[in-house]
This record gives C-alpha cells, structure tokens and sequence, in this order.
C-alpha cells in the first residue's frame, strides 16, 4: 500500500470494500494454533478489532515503520521469520466471521457451480491486482446439488471485483486443516485461515477432472 502496488489505499479506510455482512479477523484469540499469543513481534498488543467490520475497511496492517511513513496508527502486526530478518507488516491469520446463511441453503441456490472444499496454495499478483488459488478438492454443483468430484482446479480473479461478488456467507465457520504459510520478500510465516461456507460470482475457474 505504501508503495501504491495494492488495489487498496488509505482512502479506502472506513469505506466499504466488501458486501455489508461480512467482517474479516486477522487474529483470533480462539484459535488453538495461537493461543498464548498477545503481541506482535515488536511488543505491540494483538488488536481485538477486525480489520474489515460489516464490509468497511477499519484498518491496515502496519508494523511501527510504515505506520509512521503513511501516518496511520499501529496495528500490532509486526511479524518476522527471525530475529536475524528485517520485521514486516504480516498477518497471523486470516478468518471470515460466521454469517447466518445455512449451508445447504447456499448449495441449493446455485443452479450451476462448484464447490470448493479445500484449498491449496495461492499468490497474489500485484501488478494486475489479480489472484490465483489451487483447490484440492471440489464437486460440481447443479441444480442446489452437489454431484461429481472435479478433482484440482484453479481460481482466478481480480481482487477487487472477487471481493464485491460476495453474496451469502454460510453460519458453519472452521479452521483449515493444519497450518499454511505465508511467503513474503524471502520470509516464510505459519499463518491460520479459517471462514464458513461463502458463495461467490463472477470468479473464473480452470482445471481438468483428469488431473
């Protein structure tokens, strides 16, 4: 953001960038993986806000270095691989907040789709402000059904426009399996996803089943 590569700016703070029900954490003092945990790596106390609270941008991550460079309070996310490395703005996790939705009910509105159950790896490229995920496991959804495995596919999109195309958000939020990881300018970080059931248009999907 500081150095405007980022589809996102400080103007955007406290504006809207996603659909009005959803909130998004990037600490969680429920999660297993991260309890006993209460500053960043700078000594800065974790924060108990979200960062994007009912759609709107409250925050962004900074350590104290570039807080002061784009004149922004801290946001206690200073996080490095080791002590040996330089600290950097980074997240502990990333958590989507339970909506109301039921699951099935978001399955049985899609008339054609798919279902992506677990995901694999992913990058960010900021050049075009676009993404690309892997899913390890997916089903075809047809008529509100689920029905034949896909095998691994790709997501793809354009962050912004990814971000404003969500529509329902499922209320049976879980913690991904295991541990991922986060690489950013040469460090490697354990880092925590979890979020319910969501259902997305306008996203591109590419794989073959024989994969």
């Amino acid at each position: 953001i500081h150095r405007k590569l980022s589809p996102f700016s400080i103007d955007d703070i406290g504006k809207p960038i996603l659909s009005s029900g959803i909130s998004i954490g990037t600490t969680d003092r429920n999660d297993p993986l991260f309890i006993g945990i209460q500053t960043d790596d700078e000594g800065c106390v974790l924060p108990h806000s979200d960062i994007i609270q009912q759609g709107v941008l409250n925050q962004i991550l900074t350590d104290n270095y570039h807080s002061q460079l784009m004149n922004l309070p801290p946001s206690s996310s200073a996080r490095t691989e080791s002590f040996l490395k330089p600290i950097q703005p980074r997240m502990h996790g990333l958590y989507i907040k339970s909506g109301r939705m039921d699951p099935e009910e978001i399955i049985e509105s899609v008339s054609y789709g798919v279902f992506a159950k677990e995901f694999g790896d992913g990058k960010v490229y900021f050049e075009n402000s676009s993404f690309s995920f892997s899913v390890q496991e997916a089903y075809l959804i047809e008529n509100g059904k689920i029905t034949a495995p896909l095998g691994r596919l790709t997501l793809r999109g354009n962050i912004r426009e990814v971000m404003e195309s969500v529509q329902m958000i499922g209320n049976d939020f879980r913690y991904d399996k295991g541990v991922s990881y986060c690489f950013k300018n040469g460090q490697s970080l354990n880092v925590r996803v979890g979020q319910p059931t969501i259902k997305i248009e306008g996203i591109t999907v590419s794989g073959s089943s024989y994969d």
